[in-house]
Order: structure tokens, then C-alpha cells, then sequence
């Protein structure tokens, strides 16, 4: 199974360089695609390809890679798992929106008061999807052992109808 970690919709963001997450259930021997689309351009914003990771959670930092979102454009991007390079065709591929919204004086006034820890329900309560995802998954990365930030993952995901995707 390969989801990405967005809801089912037009999903925002404050950051000019987010990251995007998705879920693998299983390792596989396959190339990984990502790739960045903005509409109205002949080519991808961004592609790139590795080897399929293991089994669980991934991100993909634009930061890392140089792309940076303009403000109120509607992106796609996709994970693909390529298994024969000769028919793309039978790729198993998944996707999600993007948008890169100004945030409002309130959330920022909200942030700067906020501890690390409370920012993902800050940006969650203001409907900032993957700035809530990111945040928290930082913390995550931060604070391995912490069980209940994981549940809190789950628990966001859950809000927006994705599985469980905990390894």
C-alpha cells in the first residue's frame, strides 16, 4: 500500500518550502518518483527518483532540493513506485494538492506565544495541513520515544479519513 499523507482535498500551506509525507506499507524493489507539477508548465517542477525505501512513514524536504511554492498557486505532486521502467503504466502512483497561502496576523501572533509542541493543533485548528503534519512530525523526529506524539499523528490523520500508517 502507498498513500500520501493528505486529505482528500486542496490541502494549504505557509511554508515557501514544505515538506510532503508519504505512507509505504511494505519495502519494495522498485524505483521511488516524486514529482512536483505546477499547472501550466511543460515540465515538472521538481522530479526525483531513488531507490524504494523501507517500509513506514516518508518525507520529502523541497528545501533540500531548491523548489520553493509561490503563494496562491494550486500544485500536484505524486509518489511513484516504478516496478518496470519499460511500462509506466503499471506504476502504483499517489497524490495530493498543494496551495501556499499567507498565514493570517492571527496565526502568527498564535505561533510566536506557542512551544514547539503546540504548534501542530495551532496550525490544525487553522487548517494548515501540512504545516500541522510537518510540525508535528518534527517533533516526532525530536522525541522518538514519546508515544502520545505519535498518537497525535495518527489521530490527525484520522480527522481527514487517511489509515492509521504507524510502523
Amino acid at each position: 500500500m502507498l498513500v500520501a499523507m493528505v486529505p482528500n482535498r486542496l490541502a494549504l500551506t505557509t511554508h515557501e518550502q514544505p515538506s510532503l509525507f508519504w505512507f509505504q506499507s511494505k519495502p519494495a524493489s522498485a524505483t521511488l518518483e516524486i514529482a512536483l507539477i505546477e499547472p501550466g508548465k511543460a515540465q515538472p517542477v521538481m522530479v526525483v527518483q531513488s531507490r524504494s525505501a523501507k517500509a513506514g512513514i516518508h518525507r520529502i524536504q523541497l528545501a533540500r532540493h531548491g523548489v520553493k511554492l509561490a503563494l496562491n498557486v494550486k500544485y500536484k505532486w505524486s509518489v511513484s513506485l516504478i516496478s518496470n521502467p519499460s511500462s509506466r503504466s503499471l506504476d502504483v502512483v499517489v497524490n495530493g494538492t498543494l496551495k501556499r497561502v499567507d498565514p493570517s496576523k492571527k496565526l502568527v501572533q498564535d505561533l510566536a506565544a506557542a512551544s514547539p509542541a503546540a504548534r501542530p493543533a495551532i496550525y490544525a485548528q487553522a487548517g494548515i495541513w501540512y504545516d500541522a503534519l510537518e510540525a508535528l512530525s518534527d517533533e516526532i523526529d525530536a522525541n522518538p520515544k514519546d508515544g502520545s506524539l505519535r498518537n497525535q499523528r495518527a489521530n490527525l490523520l484520522k480527522q481527514v479519513g487517511l489509515p492509521p500508517m504507524e510502523k
